[in-house]
């Protein structure tokens, strides 16, 4: 009866990991997360610019515009108003 014999190791040492700016998007999970973060982000713009251009062509108000823009909606400040209690966990932080 013979004793198995393991297999010879490679001789070759492995190939060197490929350099360069496109490098990273030879790993499929690297390339599809990253493309799907662009076309995320390029969705985000055309929101703001659409939303944006609808604003001034309902009520050309800068006042109105900057209003809509900088402030939360009434449910989002009762929504946060309603969770916002930092004197249970004891560490009340004081949002700006």
């Amino acid at each position: 009866m013979s004793v198995p014999h393991a297999k010879d190791p490679p001789t070759a040492s492995p190939a060197p990991a490929a350099s360069g700016a496109w490098a990273p998007f030879r790993n499929r999970t690297f390339a599809v997360i990253w493309t799907a973060t662009v076309v995320s982000n390029i969705g985000g713009w055309m929101y703001t610019v659409a939303s944006g251009w609808l604003m001034t062509s309902l009520d050309p108000n800068p006042f109105i515009v900057f209003w809509f823009f900088t402030h939360p909606s009434i449910s989002s400040r009762v929504s946060f108003a309603q969770s916002y209690n930092p004197w249970t966990t004891g560490n009340p932080k004081y949002v700006k």
